[in-house]
Parts: C-alpha cells; sequence; structure tokens
C-alpha cells in the first residue's frame, strides 16, 4: 500500500500547484472587465470636457470678447447683464483672493511664532 501514499501525496501537490493558477486565470477577466470600464470613463470624461470647451469657444468667448472691446456706455439688454455677472465674478474672485492673501500672512506669522517657541 505504499503507492497509494504516494498518489495522495501527488494530488495534494497538484492541487497546490494548480490552484493559485486557476485564481489567476478567474480575476483575469476581472480584471480586463476593470479596465474596460476605466477606459470608458475616461473616453466619456473627455467627450464631455470637449462639449465644454466648444460651447465656451463658441458662445462664451465672443461674449467675453464683446464685454472687452466694447467702450463704457449704458449697461442694458443682455450684454448689459452678461458685463454686470462678469464684473460681479471678477469683484468675487478679489475679494476671495484677497482673504488667501491674508490667511496665508497670518498663518505665517502664527508657523513662525510656533517655530521660535519650539527652538526655545
Amino acid at each position: 500500500m505504499p503507492c497509494c501514499g504516494a498518489i495522495g501525496h501527488a494530488s495534494v501537490t497538484i492541487g497546490n500547484v494548480v490552484s493559485p493558477a486557476s485564481g489567476s486565470y478567474v480575476t483575469f477577466p476581472i480584471l480586463v472587465t476593470r479596465i474596460r470600464q476605466l477606459y470608458r470613463q475616461f473616453a466619456d470624461t473627455i467627450s464631455a470636457s470637449m462639449l465644454i470647451s466648444a460651447l465656451n469657444a463658441l458662445t462664451l468667448s465672443l461674449a467675453l470678447g464683446a464685454v472687452v472691446l466694447r467702450h463704457g456706455g449704458p449697461k442694458r439688454g443682455v450684454m448689459g447683464w452678461i458685463r454686470g455677472r462678469i464684473d460681479g465674478l471678477g469683484d468675487g474672485y478679489a475679494w476671495i483672493a484677497g482673504r488667501a492673501l491674508r490667511l496665508s500672512v497670518l498663518s505665517l506669522v502664527v508657523l513662525a511664532r510656533c517655530g521660535a517657541y519650539a527652538g526655545a
């Protein structure tokens, strides 16, 4: 009966070799599916950004150019509304940038104080 023991050991060894290989064959299609989904999402993102860019190039850039080239005058109609929105966005950006600059200077002062206390 010693051959039955050898066959038993051989089947265990074959099982140990085949088991990881079968695991890689099972996971490979899952990885391919995930990669395909990632490429599809990337293509959707690129196409959406191209649509937004085309909308910007065909409409908003022309309106901004008209506002920049206009030499004062009354603000009325659609262009007056657009000009008001652009001015409002500029004012809002200036306000946010000013606050960020003040906070960054304040944080540098606090950081210098903490460094001075840590070094003392």
